[in-house]
């Protein structure tokens, strides 16, 4: 999963680069369909034989984090140092392994 967020961090600096004015970052996540392809598919990998993948279903879950991160997330709070271990991130991660659990 940290290498997920490394890679989320890593998108989000290369997006915010780009911003013309400072005002665009505290927008929603500009992810290009491929670069949330990408995410999931890396998120995926990255959960293969853990514990998420035995009680979840993981496509299901991929989907639900990154569609997470586009709509509940600005550039700004992504690039925050401590983004994974904060509350709202905690709460959205918390969600989609509630609504996808294998029933």
């Amino acid at each position: 999963m940290k290498l997920l967020l490394i890679f989320i961090i890593s998108v989000f600096f290369l997006i915010t680069c780009k911003q013309k004015s400072s005002n665009e970052i505290t927008g929603k996540s500009p992810f290009t369909p491929e670069m949330a392809e990408t995410m999931k598919k890396t998120m995926k990998k990255d959960l293969a034989g853990s514990d998420i993948q035995k009680t979840n279903d993981l496509d299901k879950f991929c989907d639900c984090v990154v569609n997470k991160l586009q709509s509940e997330f600005t550039v700004k709070e992504i690039m925050e140092p401590e983004f994974s271990s904060s509350k709202k991130y905690k709460q959205s991660r918390t969600r989609c392994l509630e609504s996808t659990k294998i029933k």
